[in-house]
């Protein structure tokens, strides 16, 4: 009995020493929760590197300007009213017409003038007649005093009144030079080759001659303008620059280019409002493409000098201004710029870049500050 006891407590024991093996074993086959931690798998996403092309500032002589802004106006501008006061019957132009020099423009009534003629006419063969007897009269006096039948005393009474009788002539002659005149003045002719611009009043009403500016006594408008005029105002700064004479690129809105023309008026007065002092150019307009009053920008060409240049398509700008993308090794660099447009190809930089720099050509990729690029071919 006691050796089955002893049997049974023998295999207890090896069940038990089974059983913690297992346990262990089981146990064994488990991360350690903290020395043996899983690392996850990073996967980094590159940016795909973007191939680019490179200029150089190019240093070049630079045409120096200033800048003045203004108007276009007629070389002479006329408003044409009436010779003489009257009602006006006929106009024979048209606002947009452009005329010669003694084209007929309108015409006042000439009836009263005709008659007006005719009197004085009548006045003046009056005159003359009496002027003929009073020469008659003298005539023969003389010849009386001579013989001594008239005294000297009435020799010069029939000369007085032979001088009166010659005056009256003369001022019925002026009368009648008069009265032709204006009624040739009753037919306005243009003073000059121009273009009729505006029309202020209609046929039937009546035009005096008092006030040269008013509706009561102007009815056309009249430019010269073959011949047009940039008034434009520069800086009083800029002065010491201009003279008479100086080339000038002048941009006319609604033109295609600049034409060429010449300083040949600069005003001897400064505006004190604006600080601006007043140029004048002319321009040829002989196929009347231009127009008065259109908006007008000179560029005055004050001299060259040399400066660093780049392709308009090489600059940007944001918020903070004017930018190039400048290559760093293989790393672009935003790099802020100041720059003046000189209206050709090439804008002019004025400070940012050298001439050692290299400009990136964005043509169509995006850049941001510190990308890694490679440089191709140009």
């Amino acid at each position: 009995m006691k050796q089955q006891i002893m049997g049974l407590v023998s295999m207890g024991r090896i069940v038990i020493i089974l059983t913690a093996s297992v346990f262990l074993i089981a146990c064994g086959d488990q991360p350690d929760p903290v020395g043996e931690q899983e690392v996850p798998t990073q996967q980094t996403t590159q940016k795909e590197m973007v191939t680019v092309t490179v200029v150089r500032p190019l240093l070049s002589d630079v045409t120096q300007t200033v800048i003045a802004t203004g108007t276009l106006g007629p070389k002479q501008s006329s408003n044409i009213g009436p010779l003489v006061p009257g009602v006006i019957t006929r106009i024979f132009v048209k606002v947009g017409d452009r005329v010669k020099k003694g084209d007929r423009l309108f015409q006042t009534r000439p009836d009263e003038y005709q008659r007006r003629v005719d009197e004085a006419k009548a006045r003046l063969a009056v005159a003359r007649a009496r002027e003929a007897n009073a020469q008659s009269n003298f005539d023969r006096s003389r010849i009386l005093v001579e013989k001594g039948h008239n005294s000297q005393a009435q020799l010069d009474n029939v000369r007085t009144t032979l001088d009166v009788s010659k005056a009256e002539s003369q001022l019925r002659g002026a009368e009648l030079r008069t009265a032709k005149q204006n009624l040739t003045d009753t037919l306005v002719r243009a003073p000059y080759d121009a273009a009729i611009t505006r029309r202020y009043n209609d046929e039937g009403v009546y035009l005096s001659t008092g006030s040269r500016t008013g509706p009561e006594s102007t009815l056309l408008q009249l430019q010269e303008n073959h011949i047009v005029v940039a008034v434009v105002r520069v800086p009083e700064s800029s002065l010491n620059k201009l003279f008479v004479n100086m080339e000038a690129k002048v941009y006319i809105a609604g033109q295609a280019g600049p034409r060429t023309a010449n300083v040949y008026a600069i005003n001897d007065m400064v505006d004190i409002a604006s600080r601006t002092v007043e140029l004048r150019l002319g321009l040829d307009n002989y196929d009347f493409s231009i127009k008065t009053g259109q908006f007008v920008r000179a560029e005055l060409i004050i001299g060259t000098k040399p400066s660093l240049t780049l392709p308009k398509t090489t600059v940007f700008a944001d918020e903070k201004g004017k930018f190039v993308w400048v290559l760093n090794g293989s790393i672009v660099r935003k790099t802020p710029v100041e720059v003046q447009d000189e209206g050709q190809a090439n804008i002019l930089v004025l400070t940012g870049v050298t001439a050692s720099d290299q400009i990136v050509l964005v043509k169509d990729h995006i850049l941001t500050d510190g990308d890694r690029v490679q440089v191709g071919a140009n």
